[in-house]
């Protein structure tokens, strides 16, 4: 069996939930958007999340279920989102 993250690239798919969600984060707190440096808060996020505990820890339960690719996208974009969220 394979590893659903091994076809995973963890900063192309951080990017593209701060791509995703970056206008309403931008319309809600502009002048903080402002100086939010999106390529940063990318290694930022991907730093956090290869830290983060909980983010690990879901990872090792859904590798442990066979859980698939698009619910390993759901996790990283779950705690990407909860990442940005901290910048406020």
């Amino acid at each position: 069996m394979t590893d659903p993250l091994h076809d995973i690239d963890l900063k192309t798919e951080i990017s593209a939930v701060v791509a995703l969600r970056w206008d309403a984060f931008a319309a809600e707190h502009p002048r903080l958007a402002r100086v939010v440096d999106q390529h940063l808060l990318v290694e930022s996020a991907a730093r956090a999340l290869n830290l983060d505990m909980d983010y690990q820890r879901s990872i090792t339960n859904a590798r442990a279920v066979n859980a698939g690719q698009e619910v390993m996208l759901k996790l990283i974009d779950r705690y990407v989102s909860k990442f940005i969220a901290t910048l406020i």
